[in-house]
């Protein structure tokens, strides 16, 4: 069953401790994510993952597949700050006037996101986006998708 909605949500995606367990690197747990993708359509993908400044278009395209053409981009480099990843990703957002955004991400040190961050949904690095988080992840989404308030 097909879960649509008139706004679109951007999903920033990790992929150690998502995709995968860990730091393995075989997408293992890439039918999750897809499966999220399924219900939702109108989602949009930007990579966060540090794997963006080795990848190239067509290695997305080999690891998506058919949901490559979802992706819309990848977030900026910024060094040498705390919350790194938080703040490439309101980069991304201010850059591209995005209104409706998630972050999926483990954050096993927790020095990628403030504590408060309440658009970050985050995943157990030895676990990723197995069964449980996946069905956790989609109610976070439909909650993320009914929220009236642009995230800034």
């Amino acid at each position: 069953m097909k879960t649509t909605s008139a706004e679109n949500l951007t999903i920033f995606l990790d992929f150690d401790g998502v995709l995968h367990r860990k730091m393995i690197g075989n997408f293992e747990l890439l039918s999750n994510f897809n499966q999220v993708l399924n219900l939702f359509p109108n989602i949009k993908i930007v990579i966060s993952s540090d794997w963006r400044h080795s990848m190239k278009l067509q290695d997305y395209q080999e690891i998506f597949g058919e949901y490559a053409n979802r992706i819309m981009g990848k977030t900026p480099i910024i060094t040498g700050v705390m919350f790194l990843r938080e703040l490439e990703i309101l980069a991304y957002v201010r850059q591209h006037s995005i209104q409706k955004f998630i972050a999926i991400d483990d954050d096993c040190r927790n020095e990628l996101f403030n504590a408060n961050c309440n658009w970050l949904f985050k995943t157990d690095y030895f676990r990723g986006l197995d069964v449980d988080a996946t069905n956790n992840l989609i109610k976070f989404i439909q909650i993320k998708l009914e929220e009236k308030i642009i995230h800034r």
